[in-house]
């Protein structure tokens, strides 16, 4: 009976103290919402990265999920804001006239497909046919290109982190994806149209797939992206990792997210604000 008892007291207790947790939570978010405000409504910047210094700056013991909520209300509704950071990272002075619309690929049968497909995001679209992938980049980097055309997933093998480290090594971007299928089997490869540069004929309207990558300082996996994922409206399409190339006991996520296009450019700055060590791969449409 007195075991009973004691089982009573302790889950009774629990319920109250979950009670109150639930009180203080709701009581937290109306005071941090209520602080929101009070830093948007009175913008002393125009740039909303050192708005969101202040914000920090006065209110250290933020969660993630604070964080977050600030960055998508600090943005909403605010375009001139959204095309600042769209564009950042971005080298569009850089296209050399005898190079724009010129679109390095290899000339083979998948590769055309992807080209047909991804030139539809190109104004008067010219291939430019090279022997090998690593040419294909050094011809965007060389500025003969302004894109090339790289396969960087299969549906069975997942990401082909070969050419993953040719975005890396020539600091190009995907602006756009299609999917190849194969005559010989069931597998369809992913090509994607890759520069510096912004496509001037990018889709409207469309979800985007915000790809990036981040080292995590103690080798975890970044455990407040769970956490924000609603509050972007975002789905996880991928997640890989690799051992870091500068310590093996670091883990560098590959991480794929599915989401509206304004919504893929606040959680990039979220993101970049968030982790030092993140790096966006692209922000793109998918080309069908």
């Amino acid at each position: 009976m007195k075991t009973e008892q004691a089982k009573r007291i302790h889950t009774d207790n629990i319920a109250e103290y979950s009670a109150r947790m639930a009180l203080t939570a709701e009581q937290r978010a109306l005071s941090v919402a209520e602080l929101t405000d009070l830093f948007i409504d009175n913008r002393q910047s125009a740039s909303p990265l050192d708005t969101y210094a202040d914000f920090l700056q006065v209110f250290p013991q933020s969660t993630p999920t604070d964080r977050a909520l600030f960055l998508a209300k600090l943005m909403s509704g605010r375009k001139s804001d959204i095309s600042l950071w769209s564009k950042k990272g971005n080298n569009n002075s850089a296209i050399s006239p005898g190079s724009h619309g010129k679109i390095a690929a290899l000339k083979n049968q998948y590769s055309e497909t992807a080209f047909f497909l991804l030139s539809k995001a190109v104004t008067r679209p010219k291939a430019v046919h090279v022997q090998t992938f690593t040419e294909a980049c050094e011809a965007v980097t060389d500025n003969k290109c302004q894109f090339c055309i790289l396969p960087t997933e299969t549906s069975n093998g997942g990401r082909l982190f070969g050419f993953y480290s040719l975005l890396d090594k020539y600091e190009l971007k995907i602006y756009a994806v299609c999917s190849v299928e194969s005559e010989e089997s069931d597998e369809s490869v992913r090509y994607a149209l890759v520069g510096r540069s912004l496509p001037d004929r990018s889709q409207k309207g469309t979800e985007r797939t915000l790809e990036c990558s981040i080292t995590a300082e103690d080798g975890g996996f970044p455990i407040d992206i769970p956490a924000v994922l609603g509050i972007f409206g975002a789905k996880i399409l991928r997640i890989d990792s690799l051992p870091s190339e500068y310590d093996e006991l670091q883990n560098k996520y590959y991480l794929s997210f599915r989401l509206s296009e304004r919504n893929a450019i606040i959680m990039d700055l979220y993101l970049s604000s968030e982790h030092q060590n993140y790096s966006q791969i692209g922000l793109y449409p998918t080309i069908e």
